[in-house]
């Protein structure tokens, strides 16, 4: 781990901070404080995907509605730093939703098929086959929270992804 369990650590010239703490079913949410000897301090706001599988995807998608809602509720936030083991599985599908939803807010729409490939063209595997499922299924959650999520509800594309 990069953050202290409690109170604070040093990290070669860099001291982190824990501020608080809080868990939530499928994800912790951590406010940290970073500082550099005779620098100002920075603060952040750390969300930790718990519930998703290494090489697998979630058997559900609101926890990562509810983590893509969370995050974008936070005030003032800046540039927003997304990582996983590889960058390319649980990182890809995140971005991915972030940038369809966003593409959906400011269009009207989305393109699914344009967005997976320029994402792909900026890092090679991102979303990979195993992650379309859930992809679709956290945008038909976004747009459906009250309907059940049919398996015939997942947008066309997955169906030509693994051509990708």
């Amino acid at each position: 781990m990069y953050w202290p369990a409690d109170g604070e650590e040093e990290f070669g010239d860099v001291f982190v901070k824990l501020l608080t703490t809080h868990v939530f079913a499928e994800y912790t949410v951590r406010h940290l404080r970073l500082s550099k000897s005779g620098e100002a301090f920075r603060e952040l706001t750390q969300f930790h995907f718990t519930a998703w599988p290494d090489k697998s995807v979630p058997e559900s998608p609101w926890g990562v509605v509810d983590l893509y809602q969370r995050v974008m509720a936070v005030p003032g936030s800046g540039p927003i730093l997304v990582h996983c083991s590889a960058g390319v599985g649980r990182t890809g599908t995140f971005i991915g939703l972030c940038n369809l939803l966003q593409e959906a807010e400011v269009t009207g729409k989305m393109d699914f098929r344009a967005t997976l490939w320029k994402l792909r063209q900026e890092r090679m595997h991102t979303i990979q086959t195993i992650s379309f499922k859930i992809l679709s299924m956290a945008l038909y959650a976004t747009f459906q929270p009250d309907l059940p999520l049919p398996e015939h509800a997942l947008v066309d594309f997955f169906r030509y992804g693994p051509q990708l």
